[in-house]
């Protein structure tokens, strides 16, 4: 009875490993996808970020943070400063998350926002970097928190500017990053619908729309599923 007990819990345990590993890589390749989107919508979203800033990837992105750390360590920085190196670490994480990246993109965002409390999109923002505070802590009470905390504050500013493209965006994509027995998918629906809706007005590129539509799809299956 004793050796049937060890393999099962054994067999469980592997189970266990195997699908956490497969949610892993699901989510690697949806941030992959998200983080797409999210470039691309940059440049038509009625939002006063710097743009650039969004679309800037390898090189060229770790030079501009390099560029906007001496201006903040200075002692100069303006609030704008402070988001686009928020914006930059955001992006730069999600392709490849690290904590102490995660933090400081968290501790420029807050300076941001603390500087210019009236710019929303700073808020949806660091609300997005809080959520990705949460792979990296094992208790779950504490994951649960980071979630919670990140999405209020994208739920505020969707309440403050609930037209604003870019933060529609980003509280969509982020809601079917996070598991879904988190109940922020229905949210995701929400936000790609109002998108859809907006554009309707001919603000958004077709490409954008397309992909929009395919994670409004996703979202709407994982519904369907529960």
């Amino acid at each position: 009875m004793s050796t049937q007990l060890n393999q099962t819990v054994s067999a469980t345990s592997t189970t266990t490993k195997i699908h956490t590993a497969l949610t892993a890589i699901a989510i690697a390749a949806l941030m992959l996808f998200v983080t797409s989107v999210l470039y691309s919508a940059s440049a038509h979203a009625n939002a006063s970020a710097d743009v650039n800033v969004i679309y800037l990837q390898g090189d060229a992105a770790t030079a501009r943070l390099a560029e906007l750390t001496k201006v903040i360590d200075s002692g100069n920085a303006t609030a704008k400063d402070y988001k686009d190196a928020g914006i930059i670490i955001h992006q730069i994480n999600r392709t490849d998350m690290q904590i102490a990246n995660v933090k400081k993109g968290e501790k420029y965002l807050k300076k941001a926002a603390k500087l210019d409390p009236k710019d929303h999109e700073t808020k949806a923002w660091l609300g997005s970097t809080i959520t990705m505070k949460a792979p990296f802590v094992d208790d779950p009470g504490k994951k649960t928190l980071y979630v919670k905390m990140g999405s209020r504050k994208m739920d505020t500013a969707i309440r403050k500017q609930p037209d604003n493209l870019r933060i529609r965006l980003i509280r969509g994509f982020n809601s079917i990053e996070i598991p879904a027995f988190l109940k922020r998918t229905r949210f995701a629906v929400e936000d790609f619908n109002h998108y859809l809706t907006l554009c309707e007005k001919g603000q958004c590129h077709p490409q954008e729309v397309e992909k929009v539509k395919t994670g409004l799809q996703f979202a709407q299956t994982v519904l369907a599923a529960k």
